[in-house]
């Protein structure tokens, strides 16, 4: 039964949502705090019992409930998360008369959030799913006479219909397959290998029709527009749906990894939309002038790294990746106030020296020195497949550009080794970490083909060209320099595109 803890958080977010509704701001505030307070006892109750008992799933009594080192995790997270937000949301809308009608809703979609991650059976997945967006969708319009508000929700809402519609077909596949709805039991006859007959040419259809959920929820491009444009609603929307909503793409993949790896076109979908879009919106986040806007176009980039690390098969990584994020994007939208100052200090705190050839080379050996050495220390097999290859080079590429920064003062080289050589214990002792914690859920992985060999490698490519654009230097006035600026503050212009096929240009001169 202890397994029905997360039934008892999300029951409780329902119930705050119901007091919230019926009642004035005084009694929504109360329900939704203790709720929240609830979810977090309810969430380190359940990893009590993980520790102590292992994975489980609850009986069928209409909803079924599963706690695994994944859904005790994420549960967790959004009960954490879920507190905080609401806690910030006592007084920022404070004085609102719609106060107590914005917390039911924030309590609701956090419900619906506990409940599909962690579901012991697809239907209840299905409705979390479903719900947690449709719920979503009343936040986003919460300020309705706000047009860009209306237009960013319309566009999102048409995205994640089209998500939820390959969710429901994959969710069909998977139960018409393998003959079971049990989340436990589908992903445990999965690992056993693809199935004979009919599963043998269905089961790579549900494992791409997953994935291409996971990339409509995730906002990955072209279909990424309106999570930049959803500013207009309430700060602790935002901070909700960046840190925990848009993380559900990386979860549905992560929950069917069984099924996933045993599609090879699935992964490579996954390899090629992520790692585009992983370097789309970090290149377009650093011409956006907006704090906000820049955070949105960040979220774009580090969920398209998820991505990839999930298509590399680099599960663990993905995981640790999500929590990562979530905290990280929490905070940064709920202290947005002050991101202008921080923003002012450390410009104000950074060298103009730019590194010449002989700093950049350092750089580059002690980047690789530090990898290498840090790693042995570890010993971390750095070469034991296609996805530690490769993350390993791309965090290479981050330590490079962290000691070529340094590189341009006298003397501040040496100061960032040892912070560069801290950072990587930090990485391999949070790798490895992961890896064990994940270990039982990570299914095997097949051996890498050369597509995927290849995608690797224009990956690396693209990252590196990246990388170097970062540590040398700009040619401020050259034309085409300025051109490629306003390009890409304008996002390449996928968002216009994409406003065009939704009618959103219609509503926004409608409006």
């Amino acid at each position: 039964m202890l397994a029905f803890l997360p039934g008892l958080a999300s029951a409780g977010f329902a119930i705050a949502a119901w007091v919230s509704f019926r009642g004035d701001s005084r009694r929504a505030l109360a329900a939704t705090r203790a709720a929240s307070l609830f979810a977090l006892a309810c969430a380190v109750a359940a990893a009590s019992a993980l520790a102590a008992n292992g994975s489980m799933t609850s009986p069928w009594y209409g909803v079924s409930f599963r706690l695994d080192p994944l859904s005790t995790l994420v549960f967790a997270l959004i009960a954490f998360v879920g507190h905080l937000v609401l806690e910030y949301s006592r007084n920022y809308l404070a004085g609102n008369d719609r106060h107590n009608e914005f917390m039911g809703h924030m309590a609701l979609t956090i419900a619906a959030a506990v409940l599909m991650t962690t579901a012991g059976h697809l239907p209840q997945l299905m409705v979390g799913w479903f719900a947690m967006s449709i719920v979503l969708h009343q936040l986003l319009v919460f300020f309705g006479d706000r047009p860009r508000a209306r237009i960013a929700a319309h566009k999102k809402f048409i995205v994640a219909r089209l998500g939820d519609a390959s969710l429901a077909l994959a969710i069909g596949i998977l139960w018409f397959v393998f003959g079971t709805a049990d989340i436990a039991l589908l992903l445990e006859s999965a690992r056993s290998g693809m199935p004979a007959g009919a599963g043998e040419s269905l089961l790579p259809l549900a494992g791409g029709l997953i994935a291409l959920a996971a990339i409509l929820k995730s906002a990955q491009f072209p279909a990424h527009g309106w999570i930049t444009e959803v500013m207009e609603t309430p700060t602790p929307v935002s901070a909700l749906l960046h840190a925990g909503i848009v993380n559900a793409g990386g979860f549905l993949v992560f929950r069917f990894a069984d099924v996933i790896v045993l599609s090879s076109g699935s992964m490579d979908l996954l390899m090629i939309v992520g790692g585009f879009t992983a370097l789309f919106g970090s290149v377009v986040t650093t011409a956006q002038k907006s704090i906000k806007v820049s955070l949105g176009y960040s979220t774009v980039g580090q969920m398209g790294f998820m991505l990839l690390q999930c298509g590399f098969g680099a599960f663990s990584s993905a995981g640790l990746h999500l929590v990562a994020h979530s905290l990280y994007k929490a905070h940064a939208f709920l202290a947005s106030g002050t991101a202008v100052e921080q923003v002012k200090v450390a410009r104000s705190a950074a060298s103009d020296d730019t590194p010449g050839v002989a700093a950049l080379v350092t750089s580059l050996v002690m980047a690789l020195a530090i990898y290498l050495g840090v790693g042995t220390l570890f010993d971390h097999a750095i070469t034991e497949s296609l996805a530690v290859q490769t993350l390993g080079a791309i965090f290479i590429m981050g330590l490079y550009v962290f000691l070529a920064r340094g590189s341009g003062a006298r003397g501040l080289l040496l100061r960032t080794a040892p912070v560069a050589a801290v950072t990587a214990a930090l990485y391999f002792t949070l790798q490895i970490g992961a890896a064990q914690y994940f270990g039982s859920q990570l299914p095997p992985l097949p051996p890498a083909g050369p597509a995927e060999k290849l995608l690797a490698a224009i990956i690396l490519a693209a990252f590196a060209v990246v990388t170097m654009l970062q540590v040398l230097p700009q040619p401020d006035r050259a034309r085409w320099y300025r051109a490629l600026y306003v390009h890409l503050s304008n996002g390449l212009y996928a968002n216009a595109v994409f406003d065009r096929l939704t009618g959103g240009l219609r509503r926004d001169t409608a409006n």
